[in-house]
């Protein structure tokens, strides 16, 4: 098998853990929200994170377990959670990785919150289309990560204002401040755009 053992619980439910030739046994299942099962730890889960219940607290019922998050997403996380080496981020798209992204945050996954961090850090630099640096900001303002938000925010200068508010919605403040970056970005454009200011460089009236 390319994942690790698969385990089947007394009500007929089956799955496997993501991680290939993983020993532990699973002693948990997880409902992804497209309905894909994976097969969990409870003491990893515990270990590895702040956001899921202690082991001894979960109850040992055979029913899957349901979570909002895609089961690729599921499947990258507890890959995350165990003691290896974690996968690499390199090929994932920007809408997955921020999916991983959101998912470390939300349950406290301190390993997979910083490699998803500096990943997505490292590609803030290079973003061109301004969807995705709305996305990437969104990500930033929520979570605290200020890098990320100075690196897309040129590249949205000209994004629709209201396809904004929407992504930051609950985060009216760290809209405000955007939108006082943009106007001071506008005010800085219009007065090298005017006529006067290339008639008074044309003149030789500059330092060069």
């Amino acid at each position: 098998m390319s994942e690790g053992a698969q385990a089947q619980l007394t009500s007929g439910h089956d799955a496997a853990c993501p991680v290939p030739n993983c020993p532990i046994p699973v002693d948990l299942i997880l409902r992804s929200s497209d309905k894909a099962l994976i097969g969990a730890h409870k003491a990893n889960l515990e270990h590895f994170s702040d956001g899921f219940p202690s082991a001894d607290s979960v109850s040992d019922s055979d029913e899957p377990v349901d979570l909002s998050e895609d089961g690729a997403t599921l499947k990258l996380l507890l890959s995350g959670m165990h003691k290896q080496k974690h996968p690499t981020l390199s090929g994932l798209g920007s809408d997955q990785l921020l999916a991983l992204a959101e998912a470390g945050e939300k349950y406290f996954v301190y390993g997979v919150m910083v490699a998803c961090s500096e990943r997505i850090r490292a590609e803030s630099r290079m973003v061109k289309d301004r969807a995705t640096a709305a996305t990437y900001f969104a990500y930033a303002v929520k979570f605290g990560y200020l890098e990320v938000a100075d690196a897309v925010a040129p590249v949205m200068i000209d994004i629709d204002i209201d396809f904004l508010y929407g992504r930051l919605k609950g985060y009216e403040v760290a809209f405000l401040a955007w939108m006082r970056y943009r106007e001071q970005y506008v005010a800085i454009f219009d007065i090298l755009t005017r006529n006067d200011i290339w008639e008074w460089f044309n003149a030789g009236k500059h330092c060069l």
